[in-house]
């Protein structure tokens, strides 16, 4: 379901389920998010990139 809808959207399928998590969250801090989602920081931090370059 993820990639469908992401591929509407512009975004990987797996980019879409994190989107999903920022959304729910509304706001946390990119150590948080590394926590809750098992990414390195750094790997949030290119997350988060792509999401502001779509103006997400």
């Amino acid at each position: 379901m993820h990639e469908a809808v992401a591929r509407k959207a512009g975004l990987s399928g797996t980019d879409h389920k994190y989107l999903g998590f920022l959304i729910e969250k509304e706001q946390i801090t990119a150590g948080e998010f590394s926590t809750l989602t098992g990414l390195t920081t750094g790997a949030v931090t290119g997350l988060i990139d792509r999401f502001e370059k779509k103006d997400l």
